[in-house]
């Protein structure tokens, strides 16, 4: 993938530098004993993993970890099926007992799904991103109050379209949200896009993603779109959920007999 800025690690001097080389080698970027001189850069410190980027308007640095023990997190999972995504998922009135979360990003919603007891597998494809995710996640597992959702949560730092047909079995409900990161009006989730634009890199096309869910057959394809824009790709859904500034496209592939299934083919 190509980045706007390079990126480095910068590690705190109370971590074992064996663990800061570690996590550097997998993320394929320097370790760096002094982060002046970078712009954008990943600072690992004893308690968790952060994204720092100098931005122009800004005179202090903007910061970006994932943490699901927050207040605003905690209240949003305190009462999870009021959610209209965990409306969207259900099958006949009950919450499906696997969901794949396809784009899973900061992994808000992934742990939304896992709070109302599902068996959550979340793809994130950007190895930047999941780096974050799986540091809130462990950080998360060992809190009172998070453990036992996290305990519900696998995450695959993969390539959704390539090795989401490898899941054994297939899940009853993929979820997908193709316009990540969630773009409502809150100054922390804009800062937050702000800075995942550095990281970002190449997200695939849209179709590839879709056509690799509709192949596995689940029950349920749920797919998150701002409430003005057009269905992904271009198709129909089968019934859709509104909210005040989102929607939710719910798709049924059993529904769609076989002159309606829709082509994801790119030539088509």
């Amino acid at each position: 993938m190509a980045y706007k800025f390079p990126l480095a690690l910068f590690a705190d001097p109370s971590v074992i530098s064996g663990h800061a080389q570690q996590l550097a080698d997998l993320l394929n970027i320097p370790l760096i004993s002094d982060p002046r001189g970078y712009q954008v850069f990943f600072n690992l410190t004893p308690n968790h993993l952060e994204l720092i980027a100098h931005e122009e308007n800004n005179k202090k640095p903007s910061s970006l970890r994932v943490d699901f023990t927050t207040p605003g997190n905690l209240r949003r999972v305190k009462n999870p099926h009021k959610e209209l995504l965990i409306q969207a998922i259900k099958i006949r009135k009950k919450i499906p007992a696997t969901v794949v979360d396809a784009t899973g990003g900061l992994g808000r919603d992934a742990f939304l799904l896992a709070a109302a007891g599902c068996k959550v597998d979340v793809f994130e494809q950007n190895h930047f991103i999941g780096a974050l995710l799986a540091d809130g996640l462990k950080r998360a597992a060992l809190a009172p109050q998070t453990a036992r959702v996290c305990n519900r949560i696998t995450l695959h730092i993969q390539n959704t379209v390539e090795h989401i047909g490898e899941l054994c079995p297939p899940p009853e409900v993929v979820y997908l949200d193709p316009m990540f990161p969630e773009r409502d009006k809150s100054a922390k989730v804009k800062q937050n896009l702000r800075i995942l634009r550095y990281i970002e890199g190449d997200q695939g096309e849209d179709r590839e993603l879709f056509a690799a869910v509709w192949a596995i057959k689940p029950r349920k394809i749920v797919v998150k779109r701002p409430l003005k824009r057009a269905p992904l790709c271009e198709i129909r859904p089968t019934y859709t959920l509104k909210g005040k500034a989102v929607r939710f496209d719910v798709y049924i592939p059993a529904s769609f007999t076989k002159d309606s299934t829709p082509c994801l083919n790119s030539k088509c």
